[in-house]
């Protein structure tokens, strides 16, 4: 009988039964525990494991909340499993478990069946033949020869010898035959012998079985949880391989970039590029990258890469959808910086940062200084000298204004 049993974390704790249940029963219960999952919004990992008389037949994750079509049956996902992960699996094993799991499902209750038969049979068993009773008869004729005859008349001879002269019915008495008692005695030496042989096989098997089972942990996989426990995340990917944009999030998240970096040259990704370009930098080279998947960490790490390429324009639209306090007074710096004072007093409106409003006074003495120095630089009535300690001053003054609040 095949039996299942079901592990997750806390979130799902409270529709995962506890300890093995029947195959039907977990086939209905992983259909309750997706349904769960996606009406209240919980994307969470657990571990379905089916069991037959003690053993293991099948482990994996399940990834439920995500919306996979697989996972509302156990069938379907076992199929899954076996077609993504065990993909060089001999078709003739998969088909087999499959077929096994599917009798499972449609396994019924067949003890009244079984009484039935075992009643029918009994009644048409064969009754015992009593044995034959053997009654005197007469030698049949052996198709007339002169042997038979001889025989016959010689035993009718006798028979009226022993019967003083006179003639008697002629009878012929089947020869009984009787087994004599056999006693057998077993030597020392034959139960050495017999006990020699029983331990053969007995080593044999046992060795036969230990090979068995060291085979059947070779081909145990490691499971997920704990190829990310042992950082092998390309081996990961490998045997698991729709996990490969979590593995690829897992190693952003805990900014793994060494990791990371190993993991995009085995599995690029379109995500990876992007998030090692930010990580080393690369700005412009990251604001080139195409089709990825823009989550709000990857939505804010773009309104850095604007303020670090002087977008601010950019930067400021695109954080109208965050809404982000700390990105808003970092835009509102550049718009100092690029000499928008206007638009950094508006932003501080909303705001009301004090060290705000000292960084938009500082930058309006700025542009005043820089504006001065401007006229000076294209004033035909200086000197040559003059005009160009302006021009040194006016480089100045922009690059303090450039670098202002850092």
């Amino acid at each position: 009988m095949i039996t299942a049993s079901f592990s997750a974390n806390r979130n799902l704790k409270k529709v995962i039964p506890k300890g093995s249940v029947t195959l039907v029963e977990a086939n209905k219960q992983l259909a309750i525990i997706e349904t769960y999952a996606i009406e209240h919004q919980i994307s969470e990992n657990g571990e379905l494991i089916l069991s037959r008389d003690g053993k293991t037949i099948f482990k994996d994750d399940v990834e439920f909340g995500a919306g996979h079509a697989y996972v509302q049956s156990i069938l379907s996902l076992v199929n899954h499993t076996l077609e993504t992960v065990f993909e060089g699996t001999p078709p003739a094993q998969k088909e087999a478990l499959i077929s096994l799991i599917s009798n499972g499902l449609n396994e019924v209750d067949n003890s009244s069946a079984d009484i039935s038969a075992t009643s029918d049979k009994d009644s048409m068993a064969p009754k015992p033949t009593p044995p034959p009773v053997h009654e005197d008869i007469e030698p049949e004729d052996s198709n007339g020869s002169e042997t038979y005859e001889l025989t016959r008349t010689n035993y009718q001879l006798k028979t009226r010898q022993s019967r003083g002269g006179k003639r008697v019915a002629f009878h012929f008495h089947l020869p009984k035959f009787q087994i004599p008692h056999m006693r057998i005695s077993l030597s020392k030496r034959l139960i050495k012998i017999v006990m020699s042989i029983v331990l053969i096989i007995v080593v044999g098997w046992a060795s036969v079985f230990a090979i068995q089972l060291v085979k059947q942990h070779k081909n145990e996989l490691p499971t997920y949880s704990s190829l990310i426990s042992d950082k092998d995340y390309v081996k990961a990917a490998k045997l698991y391989p729709d996990k490969k944009l979590k593995i690829e999030q897992y190693l952003f998240d805990n900014k793994k970039i060494d990791d990371l970096k190993n993991f995009n040259s085995h599995y690029p990704t379109d995500n990876g590029k992007y998030d090692i370009a930010f990580y080393q930098k690369e700005w412009d080279k990251m604001l080139k990258v195409k089709g990825v998947r823009m989550t709000r960490v990857r939505k804010a790490q773009l309104v850095v890469a604007y303020l670090k390429t002087h977008r601010p324009d950019d930067a400021y639209r695109l954080n109208m959808e965050l809404g982000n306090t700390k990105l808003t007074q970092s835009i509102a710096i550049e718009f100092i910086r690029n000499g928008q004072i206007d638009k950094a007093t508006e932003i501080n409106q909303t705001l009301k940062s004090g060290d705000l409003t000292d960084l938009i006074n500082a930058g309006k003495s700025y542009q005043q200084v820089i504006e001065k120095y401007h006229g000076e630089v294209n004033d035909p009535g200086l000197s040559e000298a003059q005009r160009k300690d302006a021009a040194d001053n006016l480089k100045v003054w922009q690059r303090n204004l450039k670098t202002l609040g850092e």
